[in-house]
Order: C-alpha cells, then sequence, then structure tokens
C-alpha cells in the first residue's frame, strides 16, 4: 500500500516536470533539499520510523488508558524494532563500555 502512495507520488511528480524518472532520480529527488533533492518524502521507508516513534510517544497515554482493559504487549513492536535494526548498518568500531 505504501508502495503504491510512493508510485503515485513519482508519477505526480513525472507529470508536473512532463519527464520520465529513472530510479537514480528518484532517490535523488527524495533526498533532502539541503542535500541536492527536491524533498519528496516518501511513505515506505518511513513508516516503520513513524509507527514505533508514535508508540513510544503515546505509551504513557495508553498505558493510563487501557489500565481497566486487559490487553497483552504491542504484538507489532517487536517486529517493527527487528525491521529497524535490520536496516540499520553495524557501527564500524564497537562503542567504548566506558570513559577513559
Amino acid at each position: 500500500m505504501l508502495e503504491n502512495f510512493d508510485e503515485l507520488q513519482r508519477t505526480g511528480l513525472e507529470t508536473v516536470v512532463n519527464c520520465s524518472l529513472d530510479e537514480t532520480q528518484w532517490l535523488q529527488a527524495s533526498l533532502p533539499v539541503r542535500d541536492g533533492g527536491l524533498g519528496v518524502r516518501r511513505a515506505a521507508p518511513l513508516a516503520s520510523s513513524a509507527y514505533l516513534a508514535s508508540a513510544a510517544a503515546t505509551l504513557g497515554l495508553q498505558s493510563a488508558l487501557l489500565s481497566m482493559v486487559e490487553s497483552g504487549p504491542d504484538e507489532y513492536w517487536e517486529e517493527f524494532i527487528e525491521l529497524r535494526r535490520g536496516s540499520m548498518p553495524e557501527p564500524a568500531v564497537p562503542y567504548p563500555t566506558r570513559q577513559s
């Protein structure tokens, strides 16, 4: 569904600029303006981050509202955490365990 939205957005941009965009041009268009792009935000790459941010920001409110209702943990939380971890590069150098 998000990919469909992104494709509609791409088609709309191609209509406005009156030319077809190859994959490289589409990726560049999705860069921020300060980085040489057009600032077109694609939905698919941002969806899991937006979900996690929303869930984390409202966790206290959710707990307060649902305290009377017996409910389990968010079934999608761990799935999205793993997706985000899988999409992030591993650090080149291990983080220090203590300050010198």
